[in-house]
């Protein structure tokens, strides 16, 4: 990337990578474009004074390499001239290159479609051996029948994809939207059957927009597979509708199933009467088989189940329970009714909670798994309050011939109202036949640590079992209760070599001068700029060099910079180049 240079360059020499820096020295001819990127001395003639007068600037444009000593997250594309971060990209197609596609009858493609928009019209089906890959500028609609082979189905679209129809695949399914005001709808079903036993079938609803599910989306798993994953990712809202939207994995006895995650940068949402782990309604050979689902995961500010609505995986005879863990930094609202269940299977599902706020409305429920030997754990950390409505409940996981659940709560706040139950799981008092004489276990824990409570004496309960289980009350948390981060955010950083500016700069204040970026919603960059009087450093101090308050890095000889960028899933900053004058003479 070139830049306009002064009538002489001085090459400003590296330190090595272990740190120390080197003199500024002469070089008699000025650098070529191979050696961009590099801090130079500037020489430039002072006013009347006949004597040249030395100007220390130290510029990045990543071209190369040349300064760079260490990278974490980031991506350095020297071919680009840039640094920027790894993301996904949704490629839709031009807008106005290609005309609008409907089909309206039986057709058999694999590859590439390009079109302003799409249809795929009731009752026509489109049929890929292989794979197809859907890329549209404007809105998709598949009413028909849309199934692929092995190789999978991507669409990516610039508009809303609405699916009232059939997506089946063997391979990887992705649906992608490329704006923030389009939506993923599906109304009909999206499904991935894999056809070979050690290789997964995902399915990946993905955008800056927002998805909205009254249908079904599964990935199953058959006899001995390894099942796909489903992960709905969005800046906008999720929205599990009522009373019929499903999004889970299943698979047959001896398969294993994939994970669910759910992740928005808004909320997740879960409609009143919504079962979203139940199968009746699927029109498959799975509903009448033994299915486990895998585990569950939901990331967003605010996340809410509905009244009456339902989490809650059906029995595994093989594996574990499913696991559920949500995070919701502003609250998580368990709607009047409504219930958060662990997965029954040989080790009950365990329930974690982490959130700003936690709210079950009246009679909701939250309970760890039932386990064979061990009952699941029930873990809830609310930063600011954990409010229990009435007949609200708080339960371990019960075990057939082991311990129940524990249940741990940390807040700085908890209110229990009229009849709210926190309980331990009940172990299993050797009274079965199906557990070994003399294997009674004890009921589950209840631990308590907050810094403030109402009503929760009388709510407190520990599980049953040959051991009854014990309630502990604790007084404040040891450490700072804090919002829980989503995680959702890529995230990395450069950081150069060490550098000499001489000492006769010393004492000045270095100033930025230059810098060019693109910086997308809700992205960011710094430059950071950390100075020290022994190349050997520390460089512990480092000041934001865009916001032009360099004065701490004033007494400073040796210098390093550090690039920090931060991005969104789909969105990243790019930082084409920067400069710095580390001895300005005004």
């Amino acid at each position: 990337m070139p830049w306009t240079r002064f009538c002489a360059l001085l090459a400003l020499l590296l330190g090595h990578a272990c740190g120390v820096g080197s003199k500024a020295q002469v070089n008699d001819e000025p650098p070529s474009d191979a050696d961009a990127g590099t801090a130079v001395l500037d020489a430039s003639a002072s006013g009347g004074s006949g004597r040249p007068e030395l100007r220390l600037q130290l510029r990045e444009d990543f071209d190369n390499t040349n300064l760079i000593d260490s990278t974490s997250g980031a991506i350095v594309d020297v071919n680009r001239g840039a640094a920027t971060l790894p993301v996904q990209r949704i490629l839709a197609a031009e807008r106005d290159a290609i005309e609008a596609t409907q089909i309206d009858d039986d057709i058999e493609l694999n590859g590439l479609v390009q079109a302003s928009a799409f249809t795929l019209s009731d009752g026509a089906t489109f049929h890929a051996p292989d794979s197809v890959e859907l890329r549209i500028a404007g809105p998709v609609r598949i009413a028909g029948v849309l199934t692929a082979g092995s190789g999978g189905i991507t669409i990516m679209a610039e508009g809303s994809i609405e699916v009232p129809g059939l997506i089946r695949s063997s391979g990887p399914v992705l649906l992608a939207i490329a704006h923030e005001d389009s939506q993923i709808a599906v109304t009909g079903r999206v499904e991935t059957w894999p056809e070979h036993p050690n290789r997964a079938s995902d399915i990946r609803l993905i955008g800056r927009g927002a998805a909205s599910i009254a249908g079904s989306v599964v990935a199953y798993a058959l006899n001995g597979q390894q099942g796909g994953e489903i992960a709905i990712e969005t800046y906008g809202r999720i929205s599990i509708e009522s009373p019929v939207g499903r999004v889970m994995t299943a698979a047959q006895p001896g398969g294993t199933p994939g994970s669910v995650r759910l992740t928005s940068d808004f909320a997740v949402e879960f409609g009143p009467d919504t079962a979203m782990s139940d199968l009746a309604t699927t029109d498959t050979e799975f509903a009448a088989q033994a299915v486990s689902g895998g585990a569950i995961e939901i990331l967003a500010p605010t996340v809410v189940f509905g009244e009456r609505s339902r989490l809650g995986p059906p029995f595994d005879a093989e594996h574990s329970g499913t696991s559920v863990h949500v995070i919701a930094p502003d609250v998580l609202v368990v709607g009047a009714e409504a219930t958060i269940a662990g997965g029954a299977g040989t080790i009950g599902g365990g329930i974690r909670a982490e959130a700003g706020r936690v709210v079950l409305e009246a009679a909701a429920r939250m309970e760890g798994g039932f386990g064979k030997t061990l009952g699941g754990s029930m873990r809830i950390m609310a930063a600011k309050r954990l409010e229990l409505g009435r007949d609200a409940s708080l339960h371990g996981g019960s075990a057939a011939c082991g311990g129940g659940g524990e249940v741990e709560i940390v807040s700085e706040t908890m209110v229990a109202d009229t009849n709210a139950v926190v309980e331990g799981g009940d172990g299993d008092r050797a009274e079965s036949d199906e557990c070994r004489p003399g294997s009674g276990s004890r009921g589950g824990d209840v631990t308590v640590t907050v810094v403030s409570a109402s009503g929760i004496d009388s709510a407190l309960s520990a599980g049953h079992g040959e051991e009854p289980g014990r309630v502990f009350q604790l007084g404040p948390p040891t450490s700072p209760l804090n919002e829980p981060d989503l995680g959702n955010r890529t995230q990395g950083w450069i950081e150069s070599r060490v550098f000499d500016r001489g000492a006769s700069a010393v004492g000045l204040v270095p100033r930025l001068v230059d810098s060019r970026f693109e910086r997308p919603l809700d992205t960011s960059i710094e430059v950071l700029l950390s100075g020290s009087p022994d190349p050997e450093g520390p460089f512990d101090t480092w000041v934001d060099a865009l916001s032009a308050q360099l004065d701490p890095t004033r007494n400073g000889r040796y210098f390093r910079y550090r690039v920090s960028l931060r991005g969104r899933s789909f969105d990243a900053p790019v930082l084409d180049a920067f400069a710095i004058d580390l001895a300005p003479n005004d």
